[in-house]
């Protein structure tokens, strides 16, 4: 090819990608603007949306609408840079404030209205007079929306008629309030607006009324009609022991420093987020009283570290039983019982899904915690065993191999001698009025983190017999001792170690290696 084709093709190829770039992309960018309806506006610009379906209707009012931002670029920016939790803390049911709604709805309402894409209009002279044609004369759901722009207020009118199943597309009329065109004008859909307009106020407000963060939480308090509890946070660390995150301050209302299983506690505040509604009674109906709240089964307090600048929650959980219909209000039907839910400063009583006040308030000693010697076992740097009579040894971790009594150790059996000491649990709890014996221990461990001793744990005297009179068990404590718990026998002597197990094992010299040795 020549240089002077290849440069009029050159100059072809730049013409038609400058075509296709400025004018053919450009004109199709604007005819996807002309189908969506609402293009010209963000979600912060929708006042309001009124719903209806057949003679029920209610309103989802914005109560910080803003004036639309009418070019694309700077609308996509602005939705962009929208915090995600913004609708449901701007939006409300004027009905009932203070009610919170679900953000997952409101944002798929927001959402497929801004998204609403309608292609060309049915043209007027085909469009049957009879609007039962298309399902529109009494419509499966209509809504009311309304927009702020430069210009004042803007009301669109949508009706949502039936689906064409030949397509898989539904009718929708749009009018606009004020306009040449008030009659509106007929297009055929997706299904995505219908979806997430066709649901009821109840679909709007928040499933789970109690949220919050584990992270935040100080102090949790729960009462039942035989127990009350309380649990307050502590730190989790200290001198190189592993502390649980939670202890129980307070049983029946006496002050107690029990430590608290953080998987027993996790569950509790993981069951009391995931409580969900599934009904409201709301206004007038909605007395405590009515449905077994002023007796509650089930009483929580939820506290929350100052720097969350989050206020207390305090709930109540019942257990009620209505009337069957038609018959006497003092009897009951044979229907299992619902569970609802009262909240301090909520003027809503909450229906639940199940019942978990029996999974949340679990007996007292569920919550304690088993593992009575936590500590992370590659810290160790040091430990002291003192056995019965003048038995002691001493292991020292030096450039990370272990000594025995100044001797070299066997580091696999010292480390699993370490991992079956921090695995020690409690076979129970002391009973009431059950006075330990700690004052002579049979067996003691004192370990260090670097210079200093961290911790420490104690078995002293035998707590049970056995019908040989051999120990069953034996009382234990840790740290300060300020909880004694009783441990299995079998327990202490997988961690009772003796020297003859930590020490090296002795390779035998195989007999041909001997006897060669042995040679002349």
């Amino acid at each position: 090819m020549s240089l002077k084709k290849t440069i009029i093709l050159g100059l072809i190829l730049a013409g038609l990608a400058f075509y296709i770039l400025r004018v053919e992309l450009p004109r199709d960018e604007q005819k996807e603007k002309e189908d969506q309806i609402f293009s010209a506006y963000s979600r912060k610009s929708i006042a309001s949306v009124e719903l209806s379906r057949g003679s029920t209707s209610f309103v989802i009012k914005n109560n910080n609408p803003q004036i639309s931002v009418q070019d694309q670029e700077s609308k996509e920016e602005n939705d962009k840079n929208a915090d995600d939790s913004a609708p449901a803390k701007d939006w409300e049911l004027p009905e009932l404030p203070g009610a919170d709604l679900d953000h997952g709805s409101l944002n798929s309402l927001l959402t497929s209205l801004l998204d609403l894409k309608v292609g060309k209009a049915i043209p007027k002279e085909e469009v049957d007079s009879d609007l039962g044609v298309y399902g529109l004369r009494e419509p499966a759901a209509k809504a009311k929306v309304k927009v702020m722009t430069a210009a004042g207020e803007k009301i669109y009118g949508l009706a949502f008629g039936k689906k064409n199943e030949y397509i898989a597309k539904r009718y929708l009329r749009i009018s606009k309030e004020g306009s040449d065109n008030s009659e509106g004008e007929i297009y055929l859909i997706n299904e995505g607006l219908y979806s997430a307009v066709a649901k009821d106020r109840k679909d709007f407000r928040k499933k789970n009324p109690i949220d919050f963060l584990d992270s935040d939480l100080r102090k949790i308090a729960l009462a039942t009609k035989e127990t009350a509890l309380e649990f307050s946070s502590q730190e989790t660390k200290s001198e190189g022991m592993t502390m649980p995150r939670w202890k129980i301050s307070s049983v029946n209302g006496e002050s107690v420093s029990y430590l608290a299983s953080d998987p027993a506690v996790s569950e509790l505040t993981r069951l009391t987020r995931n409580l969900r509604a599934t009904d409201f009674v709301d206004g007038e109906a909605a007395k405590p009283e009515a449905f077994g709240l002023d007796k509650p089964d089930l009483s929580l307090s939820l506290e929350f570290k100052e720097e969350s600048k989050k206020g207390p929650i305090e709930a109540k959980l019942a257990r009620y039983q209505a009337a069957a219909a038609g018959s006497k209000e003092n009897e009951k039907s044979a229907a299992p019982k619902s569970v609802y839910l009262s909240i301090k400063d909520s003027s809503s009583l909450f229906l639940l899904e199940g019942d978990q006040i029996d999974s949340i308030a679990k007996p007292f000693e569920n919550f304690r915690e088993k593992r009575i010697f936590r500590f992370p076992a590659d810290k160790v740097t040091k430990v002291e065993v003192k056995g019965p009579g003048a038995n002691t040894l001493t292991l020292e971790k030096e450039g990370g191999n272990w000594r025995l009594n100044g001797d070299a150790g066997d580091p696999v059996f010292i480390n699993q001698f370490l991992e079956d000491l921090a695995r020690i649990e409690a076979e129970r709890f002391l009973k009431a009025g059950e006075k330990p014996k700690l004052d002579n221990p049979t067996f003691e461990v004192t370990l260090n983190f670097g210079d200093k001793a961290a911790g420490t744990l104690k078995v002293g005297a035998a707590a049970e017999l056995d019908d040989k009179k051999e120990a069953k068990s034996y009382y234990a404590c840790s740290h300060d001792c300020a909880e004694v718990f009783v441990i299995a026998a079998e327990a202490l002597k997988k961690a009772q170690p003796s020297a003859d197990k930590l020490r090296p094992v002795a390779t035998p010299v195989p007999a041909a290696t001997a006897e060669a040795t042995a040679a002349p």
